[in-house]
This record gives structure tokens, C-alpha cells and sequence, in this order.
């Protein structure tokens, strides 16, 4: 879902960033209250993780691919205001180094795939929480319906900004990025439950095999990904906005554009170079800027 430059009118553009960074900054404030010693390995863990298993895009019906969001699992772990955190991290490193997403569209990238699940995950385990701290089945049901739910609300906010920018009226774009994320929201529940299942029964083994099993997959599987366009590719493909899309000249110099390692001929292995070393990047990025943080909070009275 992630949106290109020359999709999104310059006025829609500014607005989703300025919603996205209001939000943001909202949030890095919250950070230091709750990053306790729990979250702060999570942290790292969680960004390298998500970063990998974007990566892998899962073959869904009429020749599209989904993968990952992420966004529910942050929120899960972390909590709402941490989880938008770590998710932007990703988008923003996926989109300055590996020329995924436009840059111009980064803001509305962060609104669609970090904020709204984030908080929409965090409202969903609020309300519920009387359930969900009697039954850990019960969390595990809530997270996987707050999990399809963000696929579905990111895609609705894609198709009204899509709609709103001029690209393609809202009475097409809509249904098809509903039918098309529909399927991709079950892959995103399953691999939401899987992971936030393993945290609750063995915390520690998670936070010390998260970032082997991150970079094994980033390494041994995402080379051997599904090639099908994803869901709002395929959507622009069908409905012929596909053209419109295109690189913003800061991603020209991208050190790994669509995540091929500069200088090796072996397109798999070139991936999995880049693979490797975007989740390790992006383990260090999010945990160090935790550690930052961390020690900044105030000190209890």
C-alpha cells in the first residue's frame, strides 16, 4: 500500500503530512512516559521484524500480492503512541533507501499505515480491555480483528485520498481497494496473531529470536517473494493510474532502490543483501533512538 509520488495532488500531500507529523510529534512526546524496560526491547525487535516481513508478499487471488503493514503489531506490543513511532521509522527508511514509497507521498504513507492501525489497535485493545486482561484468547481475537481492520481503514483513507487528489473518482477506486485488501487483511491478521501470541507466551525467547528469524527471512525468503503487483498496484493497474506513479529525485541516489543491492549481478541474492542489511539498519536505527530516549526520562522522585 505503499503510495508513489505523482498519485497524490501536492494539496493532499501537504494535508496527510501535516496530520501525519501532528500525530507523530504527539506521540514522541508520550515516548519517554512508556518506554519502560519491557518496551525498550521491543522496540528494535519490532521495526527489524516488521521491516523483513514487508519484504515477503503473499500471493492473494486475481494475480495480486499482499504483504504486512505492521502497524497492529506495533501497537500491540508497544502500545499506540510507540507503535505509529516504529512503523514511520520503517516507511521512512523503506522510502529514503530503498525507494519504496514517494517521498512527497511519505506523509500520507505514515497516516495509511502507521497511524491509523496504530490508534485504531490501541482504541480496539482499550475498549476491551476488561475482556482481553481475563483471556488471552480473547486479546489474540481482538488484535486479529484490529489487525484486518487497519488493512481496511488504510485502504479506505488511500482510496479517498487517491479520490480526492483527482487520480481516479472514489465510486471505482473505493470497492476495488476493499476487495483487494479484504484477502490481504487475513494474511495480516494471521501473521499479527502468530508473532503477538509468541510474545505472550515467551516474551524473552521473542525479544532474543526476533532479529535471527527477522534477518533469516529478509535473507532466505523475501528473495523468493511473490513478484505480483500488491494491492494498490494492481488497483492502479486495473483502473490506469499505474503510469502516474513515479521516483522523486532525492530516490534516484537510493542506496538499494527496490531493494537490490547495488553491484551484484544474482537479482535473489541482491535482495537478500539488501534485505539483511535494511533490517539490521533499522534494529540499530529504532533501538538506539530508544536508548536515547530512555535515558532522558526524567528520573522518579
Amino acid at each position: 500500500m505503499h503510495i508513489p509520488d505523482g498519485y497524490l495532488s501536492p494539496e493532499v500531500a501537504v494535508a496527510t503530512t501535516v496530520v501525519s507529523v501532528a500525530v507523530l510529534g504527539f506521540a514522541a512526546r508520550r515516548a519517554p512516559s512508556e518506554l519502560d524496560e519491557r518496551r525498550l526491547p521491543l522496540l528494535g525487535v519490532t521495526a527489524a521484524f516488521i521491516f523483513a516481513v514487508q519484504m515477503l508478499n503473499f500471493p492473494v487471488a486475481h494475480g495480486t500480492s499482499g504483504h504486512l503493514l505492521g502497524a497492529a503489531l506495533a501497537a500491540a506490543l508497544l502500545g499506540p503512541w510507540l507503535g505509529c513511532l516504529t512503523v514511520a521509522a520503517v516507511l521512512a527508511v523503506q522510502a529514503l533507501l530503498f525507494a519504496d514509497g514517494g517521498i512527497a507521498a511519505l506523509g500520507a504513507n505514515v497516516l495509511n499505515m502507521a497511524v491509523i492501525g496504530a490508534l485504531l489497535t490501541g482504541w480496539l485493545l482499550a475498549r476491551t480491555r476488561s475482556l482481553t486482561d481475563r483471556s488471552r484468547s480473547q486479546m489474540l481475537v481482538v488484535v486479529a480483528g484490529a489487525a484486518w481492520l487497519s488493512v481496511m481503514a488504510g485502504a479506505v483513507a488511500t482510496a479517498v485520498e487517491l479520490a480526492a487528489s483527482g487520480t481516479v473518482p472514489l465510486a471505482e477506486v473505493l470497492p476495488a481497494m476493499l476487495e483487494t485488501h479484504a484477502l490481504i487483511g487475513v494474511g495480516e491478521a494471521l501473521i499479527t496473531v502468530a508473532a503477538v501470541a509468541l510474545v505472550l507466551v515467551r516474551p524473552r525467547a521473542f525479544v532474543a529470536a526476533a532479529l535471527a528469524v527477522s534477518v533469516a527471512l529478509a535473507v532466505a525468503v523475501a528473495p523468493y517473494a511473490s513478484a505480483q503487483p500488491d494491492g494498490l498496484e494492481r488497483v492502479a493497474i486495473d483502473h490506469g493510474f499505474a503510469g502516474s506513479g513515479r521516483l522523486h529525485a532525492v530516490q534516484e541516489q537510493a542506496p538499494a532502490p527496490d531493494y537490490a543491492a547495488p553491484g551484484i549481478d544474482d537479482p535473489r541474492l541482491a535482495t537478500a543483501v539488501a534485505g539483511a542489511a535494511g533490517t539490521l539498519a533499522l534494529f540499530a536505527l529504532v533501538l538506539g533512538a530508544g536508548a536515547v530516549v530512555r535515558r532522558r526520562q526524567p528520573l522518579p522522585s
